[in-house]
């Protein structure tokens, strides 16, 4: 059973209390992401996926999607058409599901730089992570 939480103990939660998945999921990213709303397509063998990418990094990315695919799917995400990066299913949560991706940050830096700011290009890890 889970225990209700009062608003007035959501608004002096702790950053690190709040009871959301991606709260937990973001903690433990190595790489620094942004926010986005880019239209993306998952391909896999269960099929293609159209989405929104809500944010991307050099190591993974959360879209949102009709229907989330299964963990540990293998899956490429294809953006503007011509971008394609290879990467695993970790986690879902209702309609948004977060890929892993499986190339180097390093190679994939190259590839983002047209989507991303320069302080997500970096692939020294994030203090903390």
């Amino acid at each position: 059973m889970h225990k209700k939480i009062t608003a007035e103990e959501l608004a002096t939660a702790q950053p690190y209390t709040i009871p959301f998945m991606e709260q937990d999921v973001t903690e433990r990213r190595q790489h620094k992401r942004a926010t986005t709303l880019i239209n993306g397509t998952v391909l896999s063998n269960q099929g293609n996926v159209e989405g929104i990418v809500l944010d991307l990094g050099v190591s993974g990315v959360k879209i949102q999607v009709a229907e989330p695919l299964p963990l540990r799917s293998r899956v490429t995400l294809a953006l503007a058409g011509s971008v394609h990066l290879g990467g695993e299913v970790v986690w879902r949560h209702g309609r948004k599901m977060g890929v892993r991706f499986t190339d180097q940050p390093q190679r994939n830096a190259g590839i983002m730089a047209a989507f991303l700011p320069k302080t997500c290009l970096e692939v020294e890890q994030v203090q903390g992570a």
